[in-house]
C-alpha cells in the first residue's frame, strides 16, 4: 500500500469495490498517515479503561485487552524493515 501507488489503487478496486479515482486517492492519503508497524494503540486502551472507570475496569490492565505478539515476532524478525527497504517496481 505503502510502496506502489498503482497497486495499491488496483487492491483498493479489487477488494473494496470503489473504483473512482478521487475516492481511491482519499483511502490512499489514509492509510500512508498509517504507521509503518501497526502495533495496537495502547493509549488509546487505556484512555477508554480511564473514561469506562468502574471497580471492575479496574481489575484489568491495557495488555489484557490486545495481542501484540505477531506484531513483535515479525517486527523482531526484521520482515517489516525489509518491506519497505526493497525497490520500488
Amino acid at each position: 500500500m505503502k510502496k506502489d501507488k498503482h497497486v495499491a489503487f488496483k487492491a483498493i478496486a479489487k477488494w473494496y469495490r470503489f473504483t473512482d479515482s478521487e475516492v481511491q486517492q482519499i483511502i490512499y492519503d489514509g492509510a500512508v498517515e498509517m504507521p509503518r508497524k501497526p502495533y495496537p494503540a495502547v493509549d488509546g486502551i487505556k484512555k477508554t479503561m480511564e473514561l469506562y472507570d468502574s471497580a471492575q475496569m479496574r481489575r484489568f490492565k491495557p495488555e489484557d485487552f490486545y495481542d501484540d505478539s505477531f506484531m513483535k515476532e515479525l517486527d523482531e524478525s526484521g520482515f517489516i524493515d525489509r518491506l519497505y527497504s526493497q525497490p520500488q517496481r
